[in-house]
C-alpha cells in the first residue's frame, strides 16, 4: 500500500509544479529550517514560539505523546527491521513504475448526454 502511496503522490507532485514534497527525514534533519521553509510556502507565520516548540518536542516520549529524540527518528525504520526484512520492502517498492498510471486503467471518460 505505501508503495502505490508514495508512487501516486510523486506523480502528482510531477504534475503539479506549485506542489511540494518534504520527507520525514528531510524534516528530523533540519526541523526549524524545513519546517520554516513550509510555513513560507503557504503563508502562515512563522515565530519564535514554533523554534521553541520544535526544540521542546525533541526529546524523549511514549507512544501516545507527541515527544520524539529527532536524530533518533531519522531512518528509523531501518534500525527496527532486521537486514533481510529491510532487503525485502525495498526488493517490494523496487517494483513499482516509476509512472503510477500503470498501476490501474485510465478512467473511462463518459460523454453527457444532452
Amino acid at each position: 500500500m505505501i508503495g502505490a502511496l508514495t508512487c501516486d503522490l510523486a506523480h502528482a507532485v510531477g504534475r503539479n509544479p506549485t506542489w511540494r514534497s518534504v520527507t520525514h527525514e528531510d524534516l528530523c534533519a533540519a526541523p526549524h529550517e524545513r519546517f520554516r521553509e513550509l510555513a513560507g510556502a503557504l503563508e502562515l507565520d512563522w515565530g519564535g514560539e514554533v523554534d521553541r516548540l520544535l526544540d521542546d518536542m525533541n526529546r524523549p516520549g511514549g507512544a501516545f505523546e507527541p515527544f520524539r529524540v529527532r536524530d533518533d527518528l531519522r531512518d528509523e525504520w531501518r534500525t527496527r527491521l532486521r537486514p533481510e526484512q529491510v532487503g525485502e520492502a525495498l526488493a517490494v517498492l523496487a517494483r513499482f513504475p516509476p509512472n503510477p498510471s500503470l498501476l490501474r486503467p485510465p478512467p473511462v471518460r463518459r460523454t453527457p448526454k444532452r
